[in-house]
């Protein structure tokens, strides 16, 4: 009998999530509110994102700004302005409309964004999540089942935002490795000994 591939499991795991996890009580870490829906849990993430995007892109000295851990890859500078152009233009993949002042299309946007100063981008990260967060808690139910492409997926849109926030994610934790790497600790993992 032949077994089944590891990648198949995980496919059918991240599909089935959204559908187990809608309408069971989820707790936050530490003493924060009980999410109740797939809904609050994913308005939770980007407001938490939110806070260490922002929080890490200003403990990072300009000085490192432009670091890169070798050739050919993003520098500080590109991870931080990578965050703000997918909180900008994800939504768009959902059927919403950036601000007036997002360049359409993330080659675009990333170049502005790259060329705007350290404080800037921290504005525009700050700016970027407020635009996902509160198209995400506005959303109706209509529209968190609507199906959209998404990266060449057919989805629903609760799947689209669930992969948009994987995705923001895996970014993240380029930027906290970029952080550590120039000994520089994310603020909300610190203890009272240093890291």
């Amino acid at each position: 009998m032949r077994k089944p591939r590891r990648s198949a499991w995980v496919v059918v795991a991240i599909a089935a999530w959204p559908l187990s996890a809608h309408g069971q009580e989820m707790e936050e870490p530490g003493e924060g509110p009980r999410l109740r829906t797939m809904h609050e849990a994913q308005i939770a993430d980007l407001r938490e994102m939110k806070g260490k995007y922002a929080s890490l892109a200003e403990a990072i000295s300009v000085d490192f700004w432009d670091w890169r851990p070798m050739e050919g890859v993003r520098s500080v500078r590109d991870v931080m302005a990578l965050a703000a152009a997918e909180a900008y233009l994800f939504p768009t993949m959902w059927g919403f409309e950036a601000p007036a002042h997002v360049r359409a299309g993330f080659t675009d946007e990333l170049a502005r964004l790259g060329d705007l100063r350290k404080p800037e981008v921290i504005d525009e990260i700050t700016v970027a999540f407020d635009h996902s967060i509160g198209i995400v808690e506005n959303m109706s139910g209509t529209d968190r089942y609507r199906r959209t492409s998404f990266f060449g997926r057919s989805v629903d849109v609760q799947t689209a935002i669930m992969l948009a926030a994987t995705d923001m994610h895996e970014h993240l934790g380029q930027a906290i490795a970029y952080a550590r790497t120039n000994h520089v600790v994310p603020q909300w993992s610190r203890r009272d000994g240093g890291d």
